[in-house]
């Protein structure tokens, strides 16, 4: 028996990478559920089917994708409490 990789394992992988790479633009934000919800369901998916594997991708990317989002609320919030600096008018 051939066992295939989750390809929503790679893609919550690959967008939580993106997510965390994209900080910055305060993508993260909205990339980081997108990874972890993606991450998920694709270890449901493992689980449910004998044939997929990957789980460890999924998990990989459902982490990535929560630390990015917790990151790029904690970037909103640092950010906002310099709105008074001469940087940012």
């Amino acid at each position: 028996m051939v066992r295939h990789l989750d390809r929503l394992a790679i893609a919550s992988l690959v967008t939580g990478i993106v997510a965390l790479l994209s900080l910055v633009i305060f993508l993260g934000l909205l990339l980081g559920p997108v990874a972890a919800i993606m991450g998920f369901i694709s270890l449901r998916r493992i689980a449910d089917d004998e044939e997929l594997r990957g789980r460890g991708i999924a998990r990989a990317g459902l982490i990535l994708g929560a630390v990015a989002f917790v990151l790029g609320l904690l970037t909103v919030v640092v950010a906002s409490g310099f709105k008074d600096l001469a940087l940012f008018y």
